[in-house]
């Protein structure tokens, strides 16, 4: 078995992008799944990423 473990570095970047992330929480919280099925849609095109639509790996999931 291996051990991956971050760096100091890694952890800290880790940690202020969880922390940039928690404005949206609340308001992300509010959407139906099929609103955030759109929005993530709508986000990887404008990224220009390729992605089925309709898809539900990992929108709203546990969260």
């Amino acid at each position: 078995m291996k051990l991956a473990a971050p760096t100091a570095e890694g952890a800290e970047v880790a940690r202020g992008l969880r922390d940039s992330l928690n404005f949206a929480r609340e308001p992300l919280a509010g959407l139906t799944h099929e609103e955030r099925l759109a929005l993530r849609d709508l986000l990887r095109r404008m990224l220009g990423e390729s992605g089925s639509q309709g898809e539900s790996e990992g929108v709203g999931e546990g969260a």
